[in-house]
């Protein structure tokens, strides 16, 4: 489940108050916009709920209709096809040229925003795993692995993947050095408020994400066609795909284990750019072994 929001918690709270069902779900409905956000705000309720007052009341009263429902999987289908009617190119080289200087300039870097596109881009994790004080980028054991063992530093050992109750630490490509990526982890840590640590992940993704919105867009250039930082995990696997050799995986099946999903159907959401790359850096950061 979630990181529960203030308004959630409330609804909880009301719900336990007065047991009307109705009343909570009108404040629901009106409170979140779309039909998936609706239901899986209503399911997080539900398991809040459990978990507070275990021998409260019945909560499956807070359910919504069959049509709702049936709203929201035909809202989630229309989504997904219409990420994936379009696939623009981009210079990716450009990009991935920037994050990289600035990652190296770290200390001189102006604030925590710069400091994290730029991490999201070479490692491909998501915002809250970069931004929760917790997560870690430790270095791969088994360089044998790899034709150049100068290049194990492209990869390495991720601990803190979210959305999975079971997640286990897995290898991922970087897209830049691990001792690079370490240093400016560090010094992006150093300057986060002291607290970071003790918050669920959806608490950290609404401290930065307004910020982090704001300084992609004021800072366009960078990062040129990116409309909001969890593209950046997009341009990431497709990047990752070419710069590394992979053998004859697929950009879903690569997609897939880059990025820790359990199923390769949440796959194909990620595959959304072109990227524009020069033959010369095609295979360059080395063997990825899947």
């Amino acid at each position: 489940m979630r990181s529960p929001s203030p308004f959630l918690r409330r609804c909880a709270a009301d719900f336990h108050g007065d047991g009307n069902a109705s009343l909570a779900l009108n404040a629901m409905r009106q409170h979140y916009t779309t039909p998936c956000s609706l239901r899986n705000r209503v399911s997080d309720l539900r398991a809040l709920y459990k978990q507070e007052h275990p021998d409260g009341r019945d909560v499956t009263q807070v359910c919504l209709t069959e049509e709702e429902l049936k709203s929201a999987r035909r809202f989630q289908k229309n989504a997904r096809e219409s990420k994936l009617r379009a696939a623009p190119r981009v210079e990716a080289a450009l990009m991935l040229s920037h994050a990289r200087e600035t990652l190296a300039r770290c200390r001189s870097v102006r604030n925590v925003y710069e400091l994290t596109l730029a991490l999201l881009l070479v490692t491909g994790r998501r915002c809250a795993e970069i931004l929760n004080g917790r997560s870690k980028f430790a270095p791969n054991p088994s360089p044998s692995k790899h034709d150049d063992a100068g290049l194990r530093y492209n990869q390495c050992i991720f601990y803190g993947q979210l959305k999975q109750s079971n997640a286990v630490p897995y290898t991922i490509p970087l897209l830049a050095p691990l001792p690079i990526v370490l240093t400016a982890l560090t010094e992006l840590r150093r300057r986060q408020a002291r607290d970071v640590h003790q918050l669920g992940n959806d608490a950290v993704s609404r401290r930065y994400q307004s910020g982090l919105r704001q300084h992609l867009k004021a800072d366009g250039k960078a990062y040129p066609g990116i409309r909001c930082p969890h593209q950046l995990r997009a341009l990431y696997a497709c990047c990752a795909h070419q710069y590394f050799d992979v053998g004859d995986a697929s950009l879903a099946y690569f997609t897939q284990r880059a990025l820790g999903h359990a199923h390769i159907k949440e796959a194909d959401v990620y595959n959304t750019f072109q990227v524009t790359l020069d033959a010369r850096h095609r295979g360059s950061s080395g063997r990825f072994v899947i």
